[in-house]
């Protein structure tokens, strides 16, 4: 009998949250046999196609004779047509709504819960979610309603945790997977010279610097690497305004950090305590530094036990932007 597979894909907001996913399809269908076809129903967050087309999101999919896609039209009544073998694929916490309906088309019978990463905030606590969610500008009560549904729709649901890092007898490791489905998506970009690249956080919306502050830490920056004879180009974060960087090389933003080559290849990569940092650390061994100021430390003490560790075991140790010129030569 012929064995076919429906996938609801949830809570993707970012290409990185497609590669995810997409890794956890690639190993289904590869070490999976009895499987004859996927049927992948993408249901896009508000997020999602405002800021990607459908042929990007297409793009970071498995190519595999077995896997359609079908991108869901927002009211379209999805959960009537999912079959009895079905999986629910969710980005950092099991898409409720979406679990709510498949339970109640299938009379109660469960699927395959199966929870990827979001980023850093997956290794995170109640606490940890609720400071990202304020400093979004989320307001109380519903903030901290949100990170107790979270936490515990993630302590109870999920059958499969697919995660880029794992924590075993208290080491971290970077699963291959996952990493090496990152790797396929590195683009053709090239540096014409050795160059800085500088990771940023909207540090200036969340209230650390101060605009002149903002302006006078990337001129340290950058005067640092052309007195070493080095590019410096910054990797403005999503939510930052690239007019705060009015005399530094932006560098355009054709797709995630982590599939830019110009990124991975960096003669040296600098950023906060993010998730594109390291990622792109874990996944293509780049040389990287982790700075701190002391307008980052309120948003380092809001970081969970396990982030704190995972940061640690990934990344060499902050150090003031005033000590990168102690490692700014070329090799």
């Amino acid at each position: 009998m012929r064995r076919y597979v429906d996938v609801v894909l949830t809570g993707v907001k970012s290409l990185t949250h497609l590669v995810y996913a997409s890794s956890y399809l690639r190993h289904r269908l590869v070490n999976d046999g009895s499987i004859d076809g996927v049927r992948l129903l993408v249901i896009p967050g508000a997020e999602l196609l405002v800021k990607f087309t459908e042929e990007q999101v297409r793009e970071l999919l498995p190519t595999d004779e077995r896997l359609t896609t079908q991108i869901v039209t927002p009211g379209t009544p999805w959960w009537r047509d999912v079959g009895p073998d079905c999986v629910l694929l969710s980005i950092g916490a099991p898409g409720t709504r979406a679990l709510a309906r498949l339970l109640r088309t299938r009379r109660g019978s469960k699927p395959l819960v199966v929870v990827v990463d979001e980023g850093i905030g997956s290794y995170g606590n109640w606490r940890s979610r609720r400071a990202a969610y304020v400093r979004k500008g989320g307001r109380e009560p519903e903030v901290s309603l949100r990170a107790a549904a979270v936490a515990g729709a993630n302590a109870v649901v999920p059958d499969v945790r697919w995660s880029l890092y794992q924590k075993l007898n208290g080491t971290w490791h970077i699963d291959p997977v996952v990493a090496a489905e990152f790797r396929r998506h590195l683009d053709d970009q090239q540096l014409e010279r050795p160059t800085v690249v500088y990771l940023t956080q909207p540090w200036v919306k969340l209230g650390a610097m101060t605009v002149d502050e903002h302006a006078q830490h990337l001129a340290l920056l950058r005067d640092e690497c052309e007195r070493h004879g080095l590019g410096f180009g910054v990797r403005p974060h999503p939510l930052d305004d690239e007019l705060l960087y009015p005399d530094v090389w932006v560098m355009t933003n054709r797709s995630a950090a982590e599939f830019d080559r110009r990124i991975a290849q960096a003669h040296l990569v600098i950023g906060g305590s993010s998730t594109a940092l390291v990622n792109i650390r874990a996944i293509h061994g780049s040389r990287v530094m982790r700075i701190s100021t002391p307008g980052l430390a309120g948003l380092d003490r809001t970081l969970s036990g396990r982030q704190r560790s995972l940061l640690d075991a990934v990344l060499p140790p902050p150090v003031d932007v005033a000590e990168v010129r102690s490692v700014l030569t070329v090799d």
